[in-house]
């Protein structure tokens, strides 16, 4: 079945002629509503082009067409077409229409009132772009719109404001334009004294040229202030005259009076026939006078409306007669042929064809698509129903005849009820809601078909945002999911609280407000998971408060309906003001209510708090407090508390969680006389102990003596465990300045309890330290003189050695080596033997480098025996040789020197005073007994290479020295004038 055209969508289509010489032509506003959604009466935005926000700019200053204006507030951004701001230039406040980047508004109609200045129209100030949005900018009136000052029963104050509204109307018809949608949300009150009111909103006005009586418009207005003529169409478009908004002044009227329309016992569909029909339901007790007006401002034809002149009238108390509309007389009886036994069938009336096409849909459609239905309503002279029938076989449903046909009943019948799929008779939303309910599973299959005969009922009562947001629905969502929407949808149109209906309850099923199923399903958890799952319930709930299913949204999409937290957690996001109840029955709303709760049961709370599912983490994650849940989660984590040196236990945890909830907890001590306590001394800070320790010795020792107990816990949250930075705006686990504030911690003991075990074993750790860091600590200067060794007696050798060279006239060694003395080579060999030794180059036994040392060394002997006697003969020889020697042998002192100082750093960087620290925190807190620094891989490594180091050094040194005082003494041992 092919798709029909209906009401809603926009035609795009040329000039049409009537009957007469006017020409109509379409409106200029687009608005991209697929951009937006409704839901659950709010709009949803998309893709906002600039940006106007409160704390955006400094000072909120805006330059809109070279002009700064200050930004006060945001009045309001739920409309479909615009936010709205308060502005203010020069001291005078003004209102901010910031249009969404999908609307454009009508140029032309703006600049045309900008031109108005007329009292009782809203003055247009300015208009233009900015951050290619469009805005305009009016006149602000600070008491609201009448909308908020209803009921109004003083009759002389109503005239007042229908005089000022039919002047303002008069105006804008005169200069060509229908405002088209009047309604008391759209009339301001500029003055509270006064009363002056301002019409504004012309958002979705029409222009009108001069001369001209119709326009045609694909926009409707509210369908409660719109005028029968919206649903009358020709060829899909609705013609209307400037008589639509004095049909809306009428219903403006009694909704001033009643701040009721419809009346609370009926929908709005039943009200949309009664007025189709001409019956408007005034309700008993209205003013007469008042009453008498509405009838006139909403006849059913716009010819026989009340317009300008007449409402003057009815102001001076002249009102006119009120003309009613002539029905058609039909006087030849539509033949609709012979059913299945033979007798005729006929219609005398348009409501008796209508139900013959509803009883013959088959038949029906014949007569309606071959224009016999057309040509009888001509001959009967119903211009009204021949024009609307002709729009559906001609141009609406052209090719869908079934569609056509099942809507035709509703046209020739506007009475004409909604029979659902059970048979059943509707006439309201009221009695459409159970036939749905009871037939859903049949309801999610039908309504698909965006021409089902429901859908036709709703738009034959003009009721076609509903129809546009039902179809919605089915492309939207699953069939379950949409016929939930669609029946809430309707539930609510009537109702603002729909009751929630559960079978599980026991004695009532019904829960007629969130905070009613809140209470149950507090203590009920299991039913909670079985509710949650339900499309029933998830709709409802958006119905009842979109801001709460967007809270329930976010909470599934977090814990899956699978989980335990869940169910827990409903109960608290139905109802938001919901506390936690306390274990002495004390409602709890905040973090400080808990952190007195806390303190009041501290030792049950222990217990609680370390059960990750316990229920007051479900309150703290409804509050938004998921920071204050991982906080809570993680100061019970013993393991990661570890490190510390300090006692850190349950009672410190607690305390932790206490004090950064914002309550500082309050430590009693009991005073006890007999073994009994007399008396509960309170203490705000730990001061406040060292005042009262006098009166409460032993329990204080008790107390302070026991690194476990809450009292130590207690003062610690003061010190190194205090839970929040110093701007108290963020939790702290562990302190950067953590060691710092436990040093205060040791001190206060020391300083107000010093005969406690703290305080004694800390003078002790103190004592102590100073004797580990001596065993392994050096200041460097035994290596300084191993340095200054190796560098000063080699030299001096060396210096004799080349005095001796440079002064003596003669060498006298022996020519042969045989007759050189025994300690030369003894001399000799030796230096070699503790080069083996020294030198980490070489990794032999002990006999191979001693006897492989001395060998070597009467070889090396005998060559620079021979070596030597040429050098020591010639000084300036001598001089070179010991310059190049002692060059290497200083910078490889040096590298070796070098060596030992970062072995020492190192070494003192694990002994250094955070070290120390440790050592003395951890003895204090008896986690030691001694204050031994640990031997580990690393250290002993260290300390062995630095031994390797001073072996080095003094072995070279001696090395050196000892060969060249042997070739010195080999010198002076030969030489005859010494002996």
């Amino acid at each position: 079945m092919p798709k029909s055209k209906d009401t809603i969508r926009s035609k795009d289509s040329g000039t049409v002629r009537l009957g007469s010489d006017e020409t109509v032509r379409i409106d200029e506003t687009i608005n991209l509503s697929e951009q937006t959604e409704k839901v659950g009466g709010k709009v949803i935005k998309s893709g906002f082009g600039g940006s106007i926000a409160p704390g955006q700019t400094k000072d909120n200053l805006y330059k809109l067409n070279n002009k700064e204006y200050r930004l006060i507030k945001k009045i309001s951004d739920s409309t479909s077409e615009a936010q709205i701001f308060l502005m203010e230039r020069n001291g005078k406040k003004s209102v901010l229409k910031y249009f969404y980047p999908f609307v454009k508004p009508k140029i032309d109609l703006i600049k045309k009132i900008r031109k108005f200045k007329h009292p009782d129209i809203i003055r247009v100030i300015d208009y233009g772009y900015f951050e290619d949005r469009f805005f305009e900018i009016m006149e602000y009136a600070d008491q609201g719109s009448l909308a908020d000052n209803l009921p109004v029963k003083d009759i002389a104050l109503i005239k007042k404001f229908v005089g000022e509204i039919n002047q303002a109307l008069n105006y804008c018809h005169a200069n060509g334009i229908i405002h088209r949608d009047l309604k008391p949300s759209n009339i301001f009150l500029k003055d509270k004294k006064e009363k002056d009111i301002l019409v504004g909103d012309f958002g979705i006005a029409s222009l009108i040229d001069e001369g001209e009586l119709f326009r045609r418009t694909n926009i409707f207005q509210t369908p409660i202030y719109a005028a029968p003529e919206y649903r009358m169409n020709l060829r899909g478009e609705t013609f209307i005259t400037k008589a639509v908004d004095y049909y809306a002044l009428g219903i403006t009227v009694w909704e001033i009076w009643s701040d009721e329309v419809p009346p609370e016992s009926m929908d709005d569909l039943e009200f949309l026939r009664l007025m189709f029909e001409g019956n408007p339901p005034l309700p008993a007790g209205m003013d007469e006078e008042i009453a008498y007006l509405i009838k006139g401002l909403t006849q059913r034809d716009y010819k026989l409306r009340w317009g300008y002149s007449e409402v003057e009238q009815w102001l001076r108390d002249e009102a006119p007669d009120i003309k009613t509309e002539p029905k058609p007389e039909y006087t030849n009886p539509f033949d609709f042929g012979n059913d299945k036994t033979g007798k005729n069938l006929s219609a005398s009336t348009p409501e008796q064809l209508a139900k013959l096409i509803n009883d013959y849909p088959e038949t029906g459609r014949k007569y309606l698509y071959r224009g016999t239905v057309k040509e009888w309503l001509k001959e009967q002279r119903d211009k009204r129903l021949y024009v609307e029938i002709a729009d559906i076989t001609d141009y609406k449903f052209k090719d869908d005849e079934q569609t056509g046909t099942a809507f035709a009943v509703y046209v020739l019948d506007r009475n004409f009820p909604y029979i659902g799929i059970d048979g059943k008779s509707c006439k309201s939303k009221k009695e459409i809601i159970p036939v749905l309910d009871d037939n859903i599973l049949e309801y999610q299959k039908l309504l698909i078909n965006p021409n089902d005969k429901f859908y036709l009922y709703l738009l034959s009562k003009n009721a076609v945002d509903e129809v546009e947001k039902y179809r919605s629905y089915f492309e939207r969502y699953d069939k379950e999911l949409a016929i939930y929407y669609v029946i809430y949808d309707l539930r609510f149109s009537i109702e603002k609280n729909v009751p929630y209906y559960h079978p599980k309850k026991e004695g009532t099923t019904n829960f007629n407000s969130l905070q009613d199923l809140a209470d149950y399903l507090f203590d009920h958890p299991a039913e909670a998971a079985d509710i949650m799952k339900q499309n029933k319930f998830s709709v409802w709930l958006n119905f009842m408060n979109a801001d709460i299913f967007e809270k329930f949204k976010e909470a599934v999409k977090k814990y899956t309906f699978e989980s335990e937290t869940l169910p827990k957690l409903l109960p608290y996001i139905l109802d938001p003001e919901r506390g936690y109840e306390g274990l002495s029955g004390n409602m709890c709303y905040n973090l400080y209510d808990l952190g007195k709760e806390f303190d009041d049961h501290f030792h049950e709370y222990k217990k609680i708090l370390k059960n990750k599912d316990a229920r007051i983490y479900t309150f703290l994650e409804m509050k938004d407090y998921t920071g204050e849940v991982e906080y809570c989660h993680e100061v019970f984590n013993m393991k990661d508390a570890e490190w510390r040196n300090s006692p850190y236990n349950d009672n410190v945890a607690l305390m932790k969680i206490i004090r950064g909830f914002g309550w500082t907890p309050v430590l009693y001590i009991n005073k006890m006389e007999d073994g009994k306590p007399v008396e509960k001394i309170a203490h705000h800070k730990p001061e406040d102990l060292y005042e009262n320790s006098k009166q409460l010795k032993k329990e204080l020792e008790k107390g302070l003596n026991n690194l476990d107990s809450v009292t130590i816990a207690w003062i610690s949250i003061f010190f190194h465990e205090y839970p929040l930075n110093d701007e108290e705006t963020m939790y702290i686990y562990a302190r950067e300045d953590f060691d710092e504030r436990l040093k205060k911690f040791i001190g206060f003991f020391v300083e107000y309890f010093p005969d406690t075990e703290i305080a004694k074993r800390y003078k002790e750790a103190q004592e102590k330290a100073e004797k580990t860091k001596s065993k392994f600590i050096s200041s460097g200067g035994w290596n300084k003189v191993l340095l200054l060794s190796g560098l000063l007696f080699p030299f001096i050798a060396g210096l004799l050695l080349l005095a001796y060279s440079y002064f003596s006239p003669e060498i006298y060694l022996p020519k042969s080596i045989f007759s050189v003395t025994i300690w030369y080579f003894v001399i000799v060999s030796g230096a070699v033997i503790l080069f083996f030794f020294a030198s980490d180059e070489i990794s032999e036994s002990f006999s191979t480098s001693f006897f492989g040392g001395g060998i070597l060394g009467l070889i090396i002997a005998a060559i620079f025996y021979f070596l030597f006697k040429l050098i020591v003969a010639t000084p300036l020889l001598l001089f070179i040789l010991l310059a190049i020697g002692f060059y290497f042998y200083y910078k490889f002192l040096f590298k070796v020197y070098n060596a030992l100082k970062n072995y020492q750093y190192e070494i003192n960087l694990f002994v250094s005073a955070e070290e120390i620290d440790r050592l003395v925190e951890q003895y204090t807190f008896n986690k030691i007994d001694d204050m031994e620094i640990e031997q580990t891989g690393d250290l002993k490594e260290l300390k062995k290479e630095i031994r390797y180091k001073v072996l080095f050094i003094i072995g070279y040194t001696a090395s050196v020295t000892i060969l060249l005082s042997g070739i010195l003494f080999l010198l002076l041992y030969h030489d005859p004038h010494l002996k």
